[in-house]
């Protein structure tokens, strides 16, 4: 394999499932941005995000109530059994706090729907209201703050310097160079320029028709993806007992997941302008762009 080309390690990709796999995220209890929260005391200013007063928007309650997971820390030493109770007792506590918000989130002033709650890591209530309600909704009793909820997306260009990479490229000098790795999982658009294919909707929609024909694979870069193949097919429903599987030697992703996890393996990069990332990778290496 070509030193100047090759960051991560060769691809094969020996199962391709249809049935999805869980999408990779922020834990739901951890979703609220970091923007200043609207204190019960008003005397912050609400962010800019509700500075209109009006229309639709989800955001998180947090509670005054600790979660469990300080409760778990703050035992440390104790007996399994004594970390268990303070725990248990600290996730009753967040329950009956959040029982009493959501018995107010009915009244004109602070109506809301409820999305989800949260105890363990964070404690708090998700909901979707009107922006004109979010101060009445920081003054309930219980309520410590209030926080937007912003959609995350997985992006490698955070994750990759999160865990390092670049050090172990250039300290340790592991690239990946002439490992072989096989990724169990929902497949590999192997037409993405992370694996240096052309990146484009049309080369997926291609190969995508060609898989649907019964063609065989033509890997763009047969030096980063290696092989696959493809134990359930695209139409294979496991939820369905009259589904069956259609196996196939065209591994191409249906759903995403195995494709974000192969690029986070052994993806060569892409560019800003769309195209495959030919290096350097060290330390050097522009995440942000």
């Amino acid at each position: 394999m070509s030193r100047t080309r090759t960051l991560a390690p060769r691809i094969a990709v020996p199962a391709a499932f249809a049935v999805a796999l869980a999408m990779l995220g922020i834990p739901s209890g951890i979703a609220a941005d970091d923007a200043p929260g609207i204190p019960r005391s008003g005397a912050r200013a609400a962010p800019a995000f509700v500075s209109a007063g009006e229309g639709p928007v989800a955001v998180m309650l947090e509670l005054d109530a600790p979660p469990a997971s300080r409760a778990f820390a703050a035992s440390a030493g104790l007996s399994a059994r004594s970390r268990g109770l303070a725990t248990r007792a600290a996730v009753d506590r967040v329950e009956v706090q959040q029982a009493s918000v959501r018995a107010r989130l009915n009244a004109p002033a602070t109506r809301a729907t409820v999305l989800y709650e949260t105890s363990r890591v964070y404690a708090g209530i998700a909901v979707r209201t009107d922006a004109s309600r979010l101060s009445a909704l920081a003054a309930l009793p219980g309520v410590k703050a209030v926080h937007r909820l912003v959609p995350k997306t997985r992006d490698n260009f955070i994750t990759v310097p999160l865990i390092q990479a670049p050090s172990a490229w250039v300290d340790a000098g592991k690239t990946g160079e002439g490992v072989t790795l096989g990724i169990m999982d929902t497949g590999i658009d192997y037409t993405h320029a992370d694996f240096g294919g052309p990146g484009t909707t049309a080369a997926y929609e291609a190969a995508l028709a060609a898989k649907e024909a019964g063609q065989s694979p033509v890997y763009p870069d047969p030096e980063k993806v290696a092989g696959g193949y493809d134990f359930a097919g695209n139409a294979y429903d496991a939820g369905d007992p009259e589904s069956l599987p259609q196996p196939d030697d065209n591994p191409l992703d249906c759903e995403g997941h195995g494709t974000h996890v192969a690029g986070t393996a052994g993806g060569y990069g892409v560019a800003a302008d769309g195209s495959t990332y030919a290096g350097p990778w060290n330390e050097s290496t522009p995440f942000n762009t």
